[in-house]
């Protein structure tokens, strides 16, 4: 497939000019049109599941905007276009977009140090712009792992002061800036508190008064308050793999990377901004389109707050999000000036996907590439799968070390195999042919080396997002893992874990975490079972004895842990 699709595996009243829209506006889609949207839809059209908000602007005219399934399971509250979503990274865009409003306005520089404006950064050991923070090259390490190894669940009440004193705690970088790109939630946590700072009022008030106003997006807000009561909003929620659902609880209470409050139909307007550039401009709409670029020359695929990139053709931008249950993405077609919002409240809701079935319906002919056959079906259904002998199916079962810092495990049932990722259900591998699988929950294929020795991850489109090796079975002598038993400290997360052996398996210990089992792949070198922990590779000082130890997960480098003098008694049960 010669298309490709990139995006990150991986918005109250105002004047309205003459030609910009509003959501009365609406233009209604040939009736075939709306069929096949309902259709990608059709699982989710019911009052007792989950569903999503879905919003279609063509020309600067809303044609199709509807909602599926329930936004409060418990009270059997329909979605409509107008339900109030948290739409997670999807607010990155609206947190570049109050950024570069104040450099045009001169009131910073894209290049100025990011302690030129926020002092209580701390130095990093190499010095940290604006733009590399808004192109995820700082090298900043993201805040949610940070938290995770912390000691913090993502369902705690997490406030931007939270955030802001794990950031002064912090002794290093990932990488030397603008080497590499790795997605920080931390630098756009930062970028809102820059524009706090120079726009004269709180960010979410800045966002309010200077974008969302001016376009009309009445029910849009950064959602800086957990108290807070949001009329009309959705909650979201996770499936509990027997057909049945579970809360996904969220209460955040930091503004920037994340929490945005907001309507398919307001971000529909947003969009179309990228048309009439009513708020911005041209110069400010084309730097948000700016792509970043690394020290080596390499062009990278995200500009502002957006990701840059190509399906059937057509360019596309937008941005996808995932927080709790929460499932977001948003597209601008601008050849065609259709933008496409997909807002689902459920976490295999598969929002990208869907958005593109969408985008297939209402674009049509004028896509210059033709609709290949999917390779599982439709986002809502599944072709059947390919047999494959039992042989087949234990070839590849096994544990995985990805390149998106987490390790993987492929098991099987039966006659199909589950990836188990972890802190997530298990997501289903369905055969596609004798050595590709398609990973329904996460939409994406995994194709395994003629050795079985590992795999790569691919979009449906065909699009290379990572890859996996396969991790050798080690069994530690026990002795061996005494070694590293013993209380360790981070400095920079003033977080203890206490590691020890039981029962053969080397743990370690977190008051709120409970047991982690840690396993060995390589001398010193261990995977955990949750997303946050990674890789802890024990350090030794030239006397051989364990000091210490580094952890290593997908957004989080080389994080320090010291070895304490005396350690906690030999065990804590928590409770």
């Amino acid at each position: 497939m010669r298309h490709r699709r990139r995006s990150t595996l991986l918005s109250m009243a105002g004047l309205m000019a003459l030609n910009a829209c509003a959501p009365g506006d609406s233009q209604p889609i040939p009736p075939n049109v709306a069929r096949a949207i309902d259709a990608t839809f059709a699982d989710m059209d019911r009052p007792d599941v989950p569903g999503a908000s879905v919003a279609v602007i063509r020309d600067g005219r809303l044609s199709f905007s509807k909602g599926y399934g329930s936004a409060q399971l418990e009270h059997r509250v329909p979605i409509t276009s107008r339900t109030v979503f948290h739409v997670a990274s999807v607010s990155k865009q609206f947190t570049a977009m109050a950024v570069t409003l104040l450099a045009a306005e001169g009131a910073l520089g894209l290049d100025d140090r990011v302690q030129e404006h926020l002092p209580w950064v701390p130095e990093l050991g190499r010095p940290v712009t604006v733009r590399q923070m808004i192109h995820h090259t700082s090298g900043i390490r993201d805040q949610w792992e940070l938290l995770g190894i912390a000691g913090w669940r993502l369902d705690d009440v997490i406030t931007t002061e939270h955030v802001k004193t794990l950031m002064r705690r912090q002794e290093g970088l990932n990488f030397e800036p603008n080497s590499e790109y790795l997605y920080s939630n931390m630098g756009y946590t930062l970028l809102a508190q820059v524009a706090e700072t120079l726009g004269g009022s709180t960010f979410p008030t800045f966002a309010a008064e200077r974008i969302f106003r001016p376009l009309g997006m009445e029910r849009t807000h950064f959602h800086d308050d957990h108290q807070m009561i949001v009329p009309g909003r959705a909650y979201s929620y996770a499936p509990t793999g027997s057909g049945e659902f579970e809360k996904s609880v969220l209460s955040y209470a930091n503004a920037g990377a994340t929490s945005l409050f907001t309507t398919a139909e307001d971000l529909a307007l947003w969009l179309d901004n990228f048309r009439h550039q009513r708020v911005g401009g041209s110069a400010v709409m084309a730097q948000m389109q700016n792509r970043g670029v690394l020290n080596n020359g390499d062009t990278i695929p995200y500009a502002h707050g957006l990701s840059m990139g190509e399906y059937r053709g057509l360019a596309t931008i937008g941005h996808g999000g995932a927080d709790a249950g929460f499932r977001t993405a948003v597209t601008w077609f601008p050849e065609v000036n259709v933008g496409i919002v997909v807002l689902t409240n459920v976490s295999n809701g598969n929002p990208q996907g869907r958005l593109f079935q969408v985008a297939d319906a209402v674009i049509g002919d004028g896509f210059p590439e033709p609709l290949e056959t999917r390779d599982e079906g439709s986002a809502t259904e599944q072709s059947p799968p390919v047999a494959l002998s039992a042989e087949v199916l234990d070839r590849a079962t096994g544990r995985f070390r990805t390149t998106l810092g987490i390790t993987v495990g492929v098991e099987r049932e039966g006659d199909r195999l589950l990836l188990r990722v972890p802190d997530l259900p298990p997501s289903r591998m369905n055969p596609r042919s004798a050595n590709e699988f398609h990973i329904w929950d996460l939409d994406l294929r995994a194709r395994f080396r003629a050795d079985w020795s590992g795999f790569t991850l691919l979009t449906p489109d065909g699009e290379e997002v990572g890859s996996g090796d396969r991790l050798p079975d080690v069994v530690p002598d026990e002795t061996v893992l005494e070694g590293y038993a013993g209380t360790y400290y981070s400095p920079e997360l003033d977080a203890l874990y206490h590691v020890s052996v039981e029962d053969g398996l080397l743990i370690a210990q977190h008051v709120r975490h409970g047991d982690i089992r840690l396993e060995a792949v390589l001398p010193d070198e261990f995977v955990s079972e949750r997303w946050f922990l990674g890789t802890v590779r024990f350090r030794r000082n030239p006397s051989g004895t364990v000091d210490g130890f580094q952890v290593t997960g997908g957004r989080v480098r080389d994080l320090r842990f010291v070895r304490l003098a005396s350690s906690l008694p030999s065990r804590v049960d928590p409770g």
